[in-house]
């Protein structure tokens, strides 16, 4: 049973989440997922992996990094280009520097490092807001991940959340990009 009636719109949606997500406990949430996620055949059959830096009470994926990187895999992490709202992946080491964008989120200080084309990930982990059973989800409004992967084949787009983000039923705009998976602290949904 999902938490919230997703007949509501996707604001109200949205707002109801975030608020509740704000009290959570991130960490032994991000540590469970992290050993869900790790444990896949996707993760073990991957190279390139995008991350991202969490706000917010999003789901940490830093111990996923730290896994990946015990493996040799290279993270990359999303840098926001507000005037094309398309995404770019430069790679990221630990000891980065890193600077907040508009949005309050770190993303790489001044990286000369070259980006990987979107189309040459591996797996792309998103935080969400909510998610549905076929993969829809509601993120922050924004749309990046929406346009950057818009008509291009590619990674897995798996998203991390905490279980009560799962609800019944999203309604899906045409421009919407579902997910290929869920890994939340209790499984892995996969769509």
């Amino acid at each position: 049973m999902s938490y919230v009636n997703t007949m509501l719109s996707k604001e109200t949606l949205r707002k109801t989440m975030l608020k509740v997500r704000s009290g959570l406990d991130v960490e032994d949430a991000s540590t469970k997922i992290a050993a869900h996620f790790c444990q896949t055949e996707a993760f073990g059959r991957s190279q390139h992996i995008a991350a991202y830096f969490s706000v917010k009470g999003e789901i940490d994926p830093s111990q996923i990094m730290t896994i990946a990187w015990q493996h040799n895999k290279n993270i990359y992490v999303p840098s926001l280009s507000t005037e094309t709202r398309l995404l770019t992946f430069p790679q990221y080491q630990v000891g980065d520097p890193l600077e907040k964008n508009r949005y309050g989120i770190d993303e790489l200080a001044n990286s000369k490092r070259k980006a990987i084309l979107p189309e040459e990930l591996d797996i792309v982990l998103l935080p969400i807001v909510a998610f549905d059973n076929k993969g829809n989800r509601v993120g922050m409004g924004a749309g990046f991940y929406d346009y950057t992967f818009q008509d291009r084949p590619g990674p897995l787009l798996i998203g991390i959340a905490h279980e009560f983000q799962k609800v019944d039923s999203i309604p899906a705009d045409p421009w919407d990009i579902p997910l290929h998976g869920v890994v939340t602290e209790k499984d892995f949904y996969w769509f």
